[in-house]
């Protein structure tokens, strides 16, 4: 039995919940091994205070060559019996064999401006002990191809999926009422990280759509919201608003008792969709980076694509995220998004058996095929085998 410790970007915060179910179910003959965060780090509070347009401006040009020089600290503590570092997307500074994986290419300069970190980032990668350089989508890929052109580094790129594994609970059945689950960010320094994920959208296509339906249908929102749509939110007996963090089996139950999951949001797939989808919920979702990678429209979801979708990119197929302009276009475009959440919610709404072939459908995505536990694991096994 081999061992991986999957290195964090920060001392004392907990790592993703991608990484603990990588650790629930590791590659055979391997242990994954992390850190027990539960304390926060004072140098990654200050990334996520705020997420104002402006301050994100101010962060994403003067973040980056901090960020790595913390990253290349020498008083990162590896446990004796690691095998292999698996660096939970930053580069590192070791002897020892190690990979990384990334979101995006950016993630590698905490999500901030490149240009002066390159070099380094780029002389980190070429080294012989980075082994590989895991991309979790083809879209993230292209942004690691289009930032580096050195070949040793494009020779270590490899695209592997991340997933969740497809639930094998059955699903909570009141057919007397449809329950819409959105889910976004109790963290209350994201109050406009909401706005990222689609609340407005979500909230009014509800509305309209209590109109016809009225208490047929529920919102249930598991998320920070904005101030100006709490008296809105408050005031309607059909909305339930949970703002606080809850036990596991609570969550799960929102899942087993949902019906549809809307996420009209404008970043990178959510990682609540593919829980959503384990569960054989229809999501959706925005067509939008890599998030058409896992759903195909009609088929195990719904796909709303915004125009003038190129306005959501910059540079080497990056989110334009950073720019002040970034948030006027999905304030622009929120009508035409509501439109289409609405129409879509509608199908599901009026028609069970599209509900039920949709959720199954999207169930079986991460049971079989690239987005399974199983494939992601074969993939993984090669790449530990060859590092190790």
């Amino acid at each position: 039995m081999k061992t991986v410790f999957i290195k964090p970007r920060f001392n004392n915060v907990p790592l993703h919940w991608l990484y603990k179910e990588l650790k629930k179910n590791p590659p055979d003959g391997y242990k994954i091994i992390m850190p027990e965060n539960d304390d926060i780090n004072k140098f990654s509070t200050i990334l996520s205070k705020s997420k104002s347009p402006i301050y994100k401006k101010i962060i994403y040009h003067v973040n980056a060559l901090p960020y790595i020089l913390y990253q290349l600290r020498d008083d990162v503590q590896i446990p004796k019996e690691t095998d292999l570092i698996y660096a939970a997307q930053h580069v590192v500074s070791t002897e020892k064999s190690w990979i990384v994986d990334v979101e995006l290419v950016s993630a590698l300069s905490g999500y901030s401006d490149l240009t002066f970190v390159k070099g380094i980032i780029a002389k980190k990668l070429k080294q012989k002990n980075c082994k590989k350089i895991i991309a979790w989508s083809e879209w993230a890929k292209r942004t690691v191809l289009r930032t580096f052109e050195d070949k040793s580094i494009i020779g270590k790129i490899q695209v592997v999926r991340y997933t969740t594994t497809a639930k094998k609970l059955e699903k909570k059945k009141d057919d007397s009422i449809i329950r819409i689950l959105f889910m976004g960010s109790i963290n209350p320094g994201n109050i406009l990280n909401s706005e990222y994920k689609g609340i407005y959208e979500t909230v009014n296509s509800f509305l309209r759509l209590q109109k016809e339906f009225g208490d047929k249908i529920h919102l249930i929102i598991k998320s920070r919201i904005p101030e100006s749509i709490r008296t809105i939110i408050n005031n309607n007996k059909g909305i339930i608003l949970i703002e606080n963090t809850l036990p596991q089996q609570e969550v799960q139950d929102l899942y087993l008792t949902s019906d549809i999951f809307p996420h009209i949001g404008y970043e990178t797939m959510n990682f609540s969709v593919l829980e959503a989808m384990s569960y054989g919920l229809p999501v959706i979702a925005t067509d939008i980076f890599n998030t058409p990678e896992l759903i195909h429209d009609s088929k195990n979801g719904f796909l709303v694509r915004p125009p003038n979708v190129d306005r959501f990119y910059t540079k080497n197929e990056l989110p334009n995220e950073h720019s002040l302009s970034y948030l006027k276009e999905i304030r622009r475009i929120r009508s035409y998004m509501t439109d289409n959440l609405t129409e879509k919610m509608r199908l599901l709404i009026l028609d069970a058996n599209l509900r039920e072939k949709i959720g199954s459908q999207a169930k079986k995505t991460l049971e079989e095929g690239e987005f399974s536990i199983e494939n992601r694991n074969r993939l993984l096994k090669i790449i530990f085998d060859e590092a190790t």
